[in-house]
């Protein structure tokens, strides 16, 4: 359908927005607009309740909170940034047995996102990765300088596994918490319920059912009829002696009841 031209102003904070977010050809508009849609699709991934919306494949946007940046070089010299976020949604950091020994090492879980071009303070261009960490993760490398070179060493080695970019140790902390002009959305996979609950929550079915039959098995009990104490006998009236024996014999129960079967 037709739609109305932009009019003075639209164009002049579009022409704000362009400038302020270094747009100066076709490639620079395509990856503003690429950031824009993710920031779109960002804004769906939650529900009413707050709680990231999965997809298909068990993942979902997220847009991280910043933290530190490490400032390196890469193989062939060129700046490279590598932005160390955090969001809840990536698990924390655990120890782990080591098989065959008695020691234990540690998992650090960590969340990749693609590369991206952005310029340094000379105008150089620069390569920014987005890394995201668990909030507990971050908070203890503000804190353990040791922690922190682990950490710093697994997101140098992660990036060259999956990137196939090899960057040097030699790196900088510079007084910044994030590289680039806004936060970038992330899709990363969604974070598993705890086993203890599912645990529990086999437990508490288990548990209903003992209950539901041991309910049953008392309303049927109270149903039954209660055999009574007493004994209900036929004396034969005449002159024959009576013979307690004979009849006591003869008599029958029948459904909790004392039935006479009559003779003669």
């Amino acid at each position: 359908r037709m739609t109305a031209a932009p009019n003075q102003k639209e164009m002049e904070n579009l022409a704000k927005l362009l400038e302020s977010e270094g747009v100066k050809s076709q490639e620079d508009l395509e990856n503003l607009y690429k950031r824009l849609l993710n920031q779109e699709q960002q804004k769906t991934s939650y529900g009413k309740d707050g709680k990231p919306i999965l997809d298909g494949e068990g993942g979902c946007y997220v847009t991280p909170s910043p933290g530190f940046v490490v400032k390196t070089k890469d193989s062939s010299g060129g700046k490279v940034f590598v932005n160390m976020c955090s969001h809840e949604l990536v698990d924390p950091p655990e120890e782990k047995a080591i098989p065959d020994s008695e020691e234990k090492g540690i998992r650090v879980p960590l969340s990749l996102g693609p590369p991206r071009e952005d310029f340094d303070r000379s105008g150089g261009i620069c390569q920014v990765y987005d890394i995201i960490w668990n909030p507990e993760s971050v908070d203890k490398a503000t804190q353990d300088p040791m922690f922190r070179q682990l950490m710093i060493e697994l997101a140098f080695a992660h990036i060259e596994q999956k990137k196939n970019h090899k960057l040097t140790l030699k790196y900088t902390i510079p007084k910044m918490k994030y590289k680039g002009k806004s936060i970038e959305p992330q899709r990363i996979k969604g974070k598993k319920a705890p086993k203890i609950e599912e645990l529990n929550s086999k437990r508490s079915k288990k548990m209903k059912e003992e209950m539901e039959t041991e309910l049953k098995e008392k309303i049927v009990e109270e149903r039954k009829v209660q055999e009574p104490t007493w004994r209900l006998k036929i004396v034969k009236n005449g002159d024959e002696a009576f013979d307690f024996d004979f009849y006591e014999n003869i008599v029958e129960d029948f459904d909790g009841f004392n039935a006479i079967e009559k003779y003669g």
